[in-house]
């Protein structure tokens, strides 16, 4: 599905570029600010957990019953004395958890950008992301 892939690691740095092959749209052109919910193990679990990303820093919202997804907020947010901060850049979405450790994920939008895919890039392993309001089940890219 997307071509133009290039890669420069080092130490310091990791450049990824990719081009959707059918419309020619840098994934830098997406928009990834706002709230995304993972998709469950079995893809039918009810998310508890609520992303929402926002001026460098990622906010985890958490609900356990009769959830309002599109109604809760940063204001909704887990207090903690820690802020998670994140950079979005060439595709690579870079999650700090603090206390040096970090994750980074090449990403992928797909159904109209409500849907995000994400690879772990020191595993390959992926987790999707989905707008609250959009039916995971009406994708099927």
């Amino acid at each position: 599905e997307y071509e133009g892939v290039v890669v420069n690691s080092n130490v310091f740095e990791i450049n990824v570029i990719i081009v959707d092959s059918e419309t020619n749209v840098d994934c830098n052109e997406w928009d990834l600010n706002g709230k995304w919910l993972p998709v469950g193990g079995d893809n039918t679990v009810e998310p508890n957990t609520m992303f929402i990303f926002e001026d460098g820093l990622r906010y985890t919202v958490y609900c356990t019953e009769s959830c309002d997804w599109e109604a809760l907020g940063i204001e909704d947010a887990i207090p903690t004395p820690l802020e998670y901060f994140y950079d979005y850049e060439n595709c690579l979405l870079t999650t700090d958890l603090n206390f040096g450790n970090y994750v980074t994920w090449v990403t992928q939008f797909v159904c109209d950008e409500q849907v995000l895919r994400a690879y772990v890039v020191e595993t390959g392993a992926e987790i999707i992301f989905y707008r609250p309001g959009y039916d995971i089940s009406q994708c099927d890219e």
